[in-house]
């Protein structure tokens, strides 16, 4: 039992603190033309290396959503065209990130905020991201930096987490089962007082 309780406090001291995470801009994939096999896992893979941003996850901008933005950005105009961008951009947005990262005819694009980088080569099986899209992507992460004005996060104090104070009460309560179990009641002399 106190080595579970150690191992939690382990984990919760080597965990970084939340405000750590959530301070890198998040930024999600799209796919606006049909993904080659394995482009999709490819690509997640390699966006989810680079340190200074976070990819959310597939469930943050599903397939159906995708296919739906597909649909209305065919009707409109051919992406990178303005309107496809200001329509993108909108489900960007709804999806909580800062940038998207468009696949589209096979080439890579950068959408942040107002602004259109790419196209850039889609790498292949054994290959790597474009320098200069590593690089805009790592901007990112400084430009939100620059934007906030947020403290850092501080981490509380050991004795205000759950996790010291359960600790602390299974050791006083084990404490307590011992000392009452181990008594031996064969022995209790008791004395009877007449008056």
């Amino acid at each position: 039992m106190v080595t579970w309780i150690l191992c939690a406090a382990a984990i919760w001291m080597a965990s970084p603190p939340a405000a750590e995470v959530s301070q890198r801009p998040a930024v999600v994939l799209v796919f606006l033309d049909a993904p080659e096999a394995g482009a999709v896992e490819r690509l997640s893979t390699m966006l989810a290396l680079i340190p200074q941003i976070r990819l959310l996850p597939r469930s943050a901008f599903p397939e159906d959503r995708q296919e739906a933005v597909r649909k209305a950005i065919s009707g409109v105009a051919p992406y990178p065209d303005p309107v496809a961008r200001a329509v993108l951009e909108k489900h960007i947005q709804a999806a909580g990130a800062v940038a998207g990262v468009i696949v589209a005819g096979n080439r890579i694009h950068l959408q942040h905020a107002k602004t259109h980088h790419g196209p850039y080569a889609m790498p292949g099986p054994s290959g790597k991201l474009p320098d200069p899209l590593v690089e805009r992507l790592c901007s990112l992460s400084q430009r939100e930096r620059g934007i906030e004005t947020k403290q850092p996060a501080t981490r509380e104090p050991f004795y205000r987490n759950w996790l010291f104070w359960t600790g602390v009460g299974i050791i006083a309560g084990t404490m307590v089962a011992v000392s009452i179990l181990s008594q031996d009641t064969r022995e209790v002399e008791v004395e009877v007082i007449n008056r």
